[in-house]
């Protein structure tokens, strides 16, 4: 009975460390969602800002 016990008590604490593995790659997987929104705001900036620069050297050309 005691080493059923001790089964027991190791499957808990090997579900508990399942479960805090699984909350720790959620909040990863939310901050690198994050980061590629922004990583995409931020190329969306740079190339609005390529194109209005190339649009005003084309016109200053005429």
């Amino acid at each position: 009975m005691l080493s059923e016990s001790q089964g027991i008590a190791n499957l808990g604490d090997r579900w508990k460390k399942g479960k805090q593995l699984v909350e720790r790659g959620n909040v990863l997987v939310r901050e690198g969602q994050n980061k590629i929104a922004e990583g995409n705001r931020l190329i969306e900036e740079g190339e609005k800002a390529k194109l209005e620069s190339e649009e005003s050297y084309k016109n200053i050309k005429k």
